[in-house]
C-alpha cells in the first residue's frame, strides 16, 4: 500500500494545488468521500481495514492506493478503546495509518496534535474486548466537508473538533463552538431539517377497535405538528356522564419513536367534528389517549370519527 502526499515541504504543481487548496482551506481535517478511509472489520485476529481513499489534515492531502489492514493488540481483562489515526510526520514527509492504544473508557486517548511536526488525524475509535479475536464497536470519527459545510458521524468527534468558531452537522443537529464573555468555549446545538408534510411513511400501531383513516405530519427540527383521523370500528368508549372522566379503552394508537415526545407527556386536542372536543395526551411511549370528555359527556360508539391535533416540541 502506497500513500501519495501533497503539502509537505517541496513543490506543488498546478493540478495538485487545484485539488489541495479548496480542501485544506475548508477545514482542519477531512476525508474526500463517505467511503474514504471508513474503518471496518476484516479477516484476521482483531483486524481492522482502512479502505482506499483520500483525506487531509493541517495542509497535507494524502491518497492511499489500496486498503490497509491493522491488527490490534489483545487486552488481558475488560475492554480497551483504541484510536485509528492518519499519522503525518513533517520531518520525514511521510503519512501512515497507525493505532493509538487507549483506555477502558469510550473516549479519544491522547494523540499527537502538532501540525508541522507530527499530527494524528482521528478516523475511528475501536473497542477491543478481553478474550475476543474480533474487534467490537467501531465509532466513526471522520469528518467530510466542502463549500463551507462540515459533516461528522458521531458526537464523540466533537471532543477533537473543539476549535472556536467550528460548526458541523451530526445526525440532524447543527453544532457550534461558541465563546462566552469569560473566554470559555463550549458546544451549543440546535436541530435542523424539515420533513415537509407527510401523508405516508410514518409508522403507527393502531389499537383494536380503531382504524387510522389518514394523517398529515410534519417535523421541523424538534417540533412536530399535524393531525390524525381515526374512526371507532367496534365497541364503545364510555365516559362518566357527570364528570366526563373516561371509563374504558382510552388508547387510540401508538406513534413511532421519532414522532413522539422525549421528555414528558404532551396534551392533545381530539375533536369530534361538528359536535365536541375531547382532551387527550400523547405520552413519551407514543400512546395517544383520550382522557376526558366535555359535559354533558357522551360515549364514542362504532362509526364515530375523531381528529387528533399535534403541536409540540419533542
Amino acid at each position: 500500500m502506497v500513500i501519495s502526499s501533497v503539502g509537505y515541504p517541496g513543490t506543488v504543481d498546478a493540478e495538485q494545488w487545484a485539488q489541495l487548496v479548496f480542501r485544506v482551506g475548508s477545514a482542519r481535517y477531512g476525508v474526500d468521500s463517505y467511503a474514504s478511509w471508513r474503518v471496518q472489520t476484516t479477516a484476521g485476529t482483531r483486524a481492522i481495514q482502512i479502505p482506499t481513499g483520500s483525506g487531509w489534515g493541517y495542509g497535507v492531502r494524502d491518497i492511499s492506493d489500496s486498503p490497509e489492514t491493522l491488527n490490534l493488540s489483545s487486552v488481558p481483562t475488560g475492554t480497551r478503546w483504541d484510536l485509528i489515526v492518519v499519522r503525518r510526520n513533517w520531518s520525514t514527509g511521510e503519512t501512515t495509518f497507525a493505532v493509538v492504544e487507549g483506555g477502558s473508557s469510550r473516549s479519544i486517548p491522547a494523540r499527537a496534535t502538532s501540525g508541522g511536526d507530527i499530527d494524528e488525524q482521528p478516523l475511528a475509535l475501536v473497542r477491543v474486548d478481553s478474550g475476543s479475536s474480533v474487534v467490537g464497536e467501531i465509532v466513526d470519527l471522520r469528518v467530510m466537508c466542502d463549500l463551507g459545510g462540515v459533516i461528522a458521524f458521531d458526537e464523540l468527534a466533537l471532543s477533537y473538533l473543539g476549535f472556536a468558531g467550528a460548526e458541523l452537522w451530526i445526525d440532524g443537529r447543527v453544532w457550534r463552538r461558541i465563546v462566552g464573555p469569560t473566554g470559555v468555549s463550549t458546544w451549543a446545538s440546535e436541530p435542523r431539517g424539515d420533513t415537509g408534510w407527510l401523508a405516508e411513511g410514518v409508522s403507527f400501531s393502531v389499537q383494536s377497535g380503531w382504524r387510522l383513516d389518514g394523517y398529515r405530519m410534519r417535523k421541523i427540527g424538534d417540533r412536530v405538528t399535524g393531525y390524525l383521523t381515526i374512526t371507532r370500528t367496534a365497541g364503545t368508549v364510555s365516559f362518566n356522564s357527570e364528570t366526563g372522566d373516561i371509563g374504558t379503552d382510552p388508547v387510540l394508537l401508538t406513534v413511532s419513536a421519532d414522532w413522539r415526545p422525549t421528555t414528558f407527556t404532551r396534551p392533545l386536542l381530539i375533536r369530534r367534528p361538528g359536535t365536541r372536543d375531547y382532551a387527550g395526551n400523547l405520552e413519551t411511549d407514543g400512546r395517544v389517549r383520550i382522557t376526558h370528555a366535555p359535559l354533558p359527556a357522551s360515549d364514542i360508539t362504532q362509526g364515530v370519527t375523531l381528529v387528533a391535533y399535534l403541536d409540540f416540541q419533542r
